[in-house]
């Protein structure tokens, strides 16, 4: 052993030793039996211990002397030997307990040692794994945990937490022991895969734990303003309203804006304004839009003009920051710019002051059949605000009213339009929505003109029926429907009033072949087709064929879908499904129904049907 010019290891470490000595390890050892070399190198002042390199660690010591460096020096003896140590609290365990003596006749004492294999500081005898400097691979020495972090040397994670001891002391630089070390309810490792600061109980110092932001409210913890408003999330849970529900009863930390008007909750804070009421002063204009105009969001009427902030933006469209507007001797009309027919409507007329004596204001410009309402308005003394009531008869149509007052005023006109409304139709049904080849239905349907006032319809409603089989169409509120084409017929009603207004409704009639059909299906979202055959003939088996185009004989037409008897036989009365064997595919339900005329139906549903067929042609026939 030794490399020689390297003091401390090398030449001097086997210069002149008084004492050598050798043995083995006891197989009781929790490491397997090892053979020792022991030299007593009084050079170094030390007992060098041979096998797997490591030093021998002071264990004991017997004498007066120091214990440190000399307890080495000029030893004349050494001794080593092994015995069986019993694991306190388990009596059917012992560990092997290595003991290195010395005669230190240098210091008049005898030293007596036990072996570290791995230097950790821990003795064979109480190491969970002697071979291995850190048992439990935490990053931490047994040393250290057992002298200096009192943590568990045999477990990697000693509170517990999710975090090694040695992330926790040397990365994190929490306690070990301590499984929240902020004590703040969240565990150290839950704050580190947060990001938040597991030293630290509030991260972003907002007065929130970082708990209560987690799991509680769900605010961000590593930002002490969420929503980025000004004020920090604990301000805004503690901002409470004093107004009844439904408002919410705090400021909303994920919303800027908790009013929605425009201002952030931080802005009305500055401003004074309520951040729970988009417009604090009720003068009909938000809180943000006040910003916008430059008024007062804490006064109604910013100019003391006698009109509120809102009145003058939104209806008089005049300055509210200016007094003399809007003039002394205006008048002005405001409302929608147009109205549906049918209603009764109101517009608001203000005067642009106040006068002491009773003002009248003449309309005229109403349409008869069309436009109507009240032919003057008085405005009292004192009173500038007045409404017009109008009647909206019918439409489409423009209009324009003149109001003309007395006196002082300007006159002034407003314009509009009165909207035509489709007519809505009440009802529309078939007599029956199944019937034979050749056979006829009632249509009847029944339909309304909203613009109805004192119960007068005031357009002529016309009914028009369209059927998917390219058969005539037909006019009139109740008409007899002949379907002469087999398959599902699409019967639509479109009901026009005259001015423009449409609506429309559509329902299916099936016609039944009195025969094995070809029927045609059109690209419609869902298709039915009925075909009854003689009772007898319900035990053969049924093939339906498909063709885009007729012209061909049936016969040569692609198999499409092929109904067993069996499966007939089985359903009795009801609805099965089959599998189309062909393109185009699509779920295919058939019912089976039978009557006591003596026929059975069968109906065929198809949904999802290829909308890329404008028109499909099946013919269906008896496989004995």
């Amino acid at each position: 052993f030794g490399t020689p010019g390297v003091p401390g290891s090398a030449g001097g470490l086997l210069h002149s030793p008084s004492d050598i000595f050798t043995w083995v390890d006891m197989p009781l050892s929790t490491n397997p039996p090892t053979n020792r070399l022991l030299i007593a190198d009084k050079t170094n002042s030390r007992i060098a211990v041979y096998d797997l390199d490591q030093p021998a660690m002071p264990v004991a010591s017997i004498g007066s002397h120091g214990t440190s460096p000399g307890e080495f020096v000029y030893p004349n003896s050494v001794y080593a030997f092994s015995f069986p140590k019993p694991v306190p609290g388990d009596a059917s365990r012992a560990v092997t307990n290595n003991l290195i003596v010395v005669a230190d006749t240098s210091n008049s004492r005898v030293q007596v040692l036990e072996l570290d294999t791995d230097g950790d500081g821990i003795p064979d005898s109480e190491d969970a794994d002697p071979l291995v400097a850190d048992s439990d691979g935490d990053g931490l020495t047994d040393d250290d945990e057992v002298n200096l972090y009192h943590t568990d040397p045999a477990d990697p994670d000693s509170d517990n937490d999710g975090l090694s001891d040695g992330a926790e002391v040397l990365v994190h630089g929490t306690d070990p022991l301590d499984p929240d070390t902020d004590e703040d309810g969240l565990t150290d490792q839950e704050e580190v895969f947060l990001g938040t600061q597991p030293n630290t109980p509030d991260s972003d110092g907002d007065g929130l734990s970082d708990y209560a932001e987690v799991m509680v409210h769900g605010t961000d913890p590593l930002l002490a303003d969420t929503d980025g408003d000004g004020l920090t999330d604990k301000e805004e849970l503690d901002w409470l309203n004093p107004h009844q529900p439904p408002v919410p009863p705090t400021l909303d930390p994920f919303d800027p804006d908790t009013d929605d008007d425009g201002m952030t909750d931080g802005q009305e804070r500055t401003a004074g304004t309520d951040p729970f009421r988009p417009d604090t002063d009720g003068d009909g204009l938000d809180d943000g839009a006040e910003l916008v105009e430059g008024t007062d969001p804490l006064d109604p009427d910013t100019d003391n003009d006698g009109f509120s902030d809102g009145e003058e933006v939104n209806n008089l469209h005049t300055d509210p920051l200016d007094s003399t507007t809007p003039a002394a001797n205006a008048i002005y009309v405001f409302g929608p710019a147009s109205f549906p027919e049918g209603t009764n409507a109101t517009l608001n007329v203000v005067l642009g002051s106040i006068r002491s004596t009773p003002t009248v204001v003449n309309v005229s410009g109403y349409l008869p059949g069309i436009v109507g309402g009240d032919a003057s308005l008085t405005f009292p003394v004192g009173v500038n605000h007045a409404t017009l009531n109008l009647q909206l008869l019918d439409g489409p149509s423009a209009a324009t009213l003149h109001f003309i007052p007395s006196g002082f005023f300007s006159a002034a006109n407003y314009s509009f339009t009165v909207q035509n409304l489709a007519p809505v139709i009440g009802f529309a049904t078939s007599s029956t929505n199944r019937v034979d080849q050749g056979g006829s239905v009632d249509l009847s349907a029944a339909a309304t003109d909203p613009a109805n006032i004192g119960g007068a319809t005031n357009d002529v409603l016309t009914y028009t029926w369209t059927f998917s089989d390219g058969s005539a169409s037909a006019v009139g509120p109740e008409v007899d429907k002949t379907f002469n084409v087999a398959g599902g017929v699409q019967v639509t009603l479109t009901v026009t009033d005259g001015d423009g207004g449409v609506a429309s409704t559509s329902f299916f009639v099936n016609v039944v072949s009195t025969t094995l059909p070809t029927i045609e299906f059109t690209a419609i979202d869902e298709i039915s087709a009925t075909f009854r055959v003689p009772t007898s003939n319900k035990n053969s088996d049924l093939l339906v064929r498909v063709a885009d185009a007729l012209g061909s004989d049936p016969s040569t037409w692609p198999p499409w879908l092929f109904i067993a008897a069996v499966d007939i036989l089985a359903t009795g009365e009801g609805t099965f499904q089959a599998t189309p064997v062909s393109p185009p595919a699509g779920a295919v339900d058939v019912t089976v129904d039978d009557q006591p005329d003596g026929y059975t139906y069968f109906t065929i549903d198809i949904a999802q049907f290829n909308a890329t067929h404008d028109a499909l042609f099946l013919t269906v026939s008896i496989v004995d």
